[in-house]
């Protein structure tokens, strides 16, 4: 989140003798900046397994329309889950983001 941060963790990267990547892409996706809120306030408890597929279709190769491709994310956390799918790639269209959840502190509402 910080160039010292950045610089630490590209130390412990070529230490172990390993590749970082950093994407930035989704980072301020509305669904990706209620994820962060969500985990904020703790409502989905620690987090312990977060995952991202991306499969966007570019304009530039509308063949790829037929292979069902997508986009979406999905964060489980020790008191909740949430999922959700990131509406750019529908490019030049676009569609919205969507986000989900369910976490032990909102059930019942």
């Amino acid at each position: 989140m910080n160039f010292e941060d950045a610089r630490a963790l590209a130390a412990d990267a070529e230490a172990a003798g390993k590749v970082l990547s950093v994407n930035q892409n989704m980072r301020f996706d509305q669904s990706i900046r209620v994820l962060k809120q969500l985990l904020e306030r703790g409502d989905l408890g620690a987090p312990v397994l977060a995952t991202i597929e991306m499969r966007a279709i570019p304009h530039w190769q509308p063949f790829l329309e037929k292979y069902d491709r997508l986009i979406k994310w999905r964060v489980e956390g020790a008191n909740g889950l949430a999922a959700g799918t990131i509406g750019w790639p529908d490019y030049p269209a676009g569609s919205p983001s969507t986000l989900r959840y369910a976490a032990q502190s909102t059930a019942g509402e």
